[in-house]
């Protein structure tokens, strides 16, 4: 779009997002769902019983998680070769120099 006047940009985007995009409005729950996670967990502990996300659930969804991540990062060029960092979730606020420790930690458990 580099290049174009201003106003057929406009309407290029007016198109694709009114027209060739289609919107739908979803109502969400008033509830937070990662509180409530927490929450259950927590009453796991207390009960005695297990809860209703598992370890195994949270594990097989960081593993979808770094491989919706490292298809991103092949995207982008000039990104982080994910295939030989360490295999875990990193949000933007991490750094390999803080993930490195508790990765380590396992290894040594």
């Amino acid at each position: 779009m580099q290049g174009l006047p201003p106003a057929e940009v406009a309407r290029l985007k007016e198109v694709v997002f009114e027209e060739l995009i289609q919107l739908q409005r979803t109502e969400s729950p008033a509830n937070n769902p990662l509180a409530e996670e927490q929450r259950d967990f927590l009453e796991a502990i207390r009960e005695g019983r297990d809860p209703q996300v598992t370890g195994e659930h949270g594990r097989d969804v960081v593993a979808v998680a770094e491989r919706i991540l490292a298809r991103i990062a092949a995207q982008q060029p000039g990104a982080i070769d994910t295939a030989s960092e360490p295999q875990i979730l990193r949000g933007p606020h991490w750094s390999p120099a803080i993930a490195k420790p508790e990765q380590e930690r396992r290894k040594s458990a």
